[in-house]
C-alpha cells in the first residue's frame, strides 16, 4: 500500500485530530492565563482604589484634627485685641466704654 500525502490508517481514521486538538487547548489555556490576569488586574485597581479611598479618609480626618489643634493654639496664644468680641471673663458693659 501507497502511504501518500492525505492516506490515513483506520486507527489514525477513528482518532481526533490530535495535534488540533493540542492546540484548541492551548489556545484555551492562554485564554484562560489572560483571562485570569486581567481579573487580577482588577482586583489589583479596585484594591488599591478601595486602599486610597481609606487613606483619603484617614488624612482627612488626621488634617481635621490638626485644624481643630491649631484653631485652639491660635485662640490661646493670640493677644485680646485680635478678638472683636467680649472675652469670656470680662462683662459686656466693658467693651462699650
Amino acid at each position: 500500500m501507497d502511504e501518500g500525502i492525505g492516506y490515513r490508517t483506520a486507527a489514525q481514521r477513528s482518532m481526533p485530530n490530535v495535534s488540533a486538538v493540542l492546540s484548541l487547548h492551548r489556545v484555551r489555556r492562554k485564554e484562560g492565563e489572560k483571562y485570569r490576569e486581567n481579573r487580577q488586574g482588577e482586583v489589583d485597581t479596585m484594591e488599591k482604589r478601595c486602599n486610597a479611598e481609606k487613606g483619603n479618609r484617614a488624612m482627612s480626618t488626621i488634617r481635621t484634627e490638626r485644624a481643630a489643634d491649631l484653631s485652639m493654639q491660635i485662640t490661646h496664644n493670640a493677644p485680646e485685641s485680635v478678638f472683636a468680641g467680649p472675652q469670656p471673663n470680662e462683662p459686656l458693659n466693658m467693651k462699650l466704654k
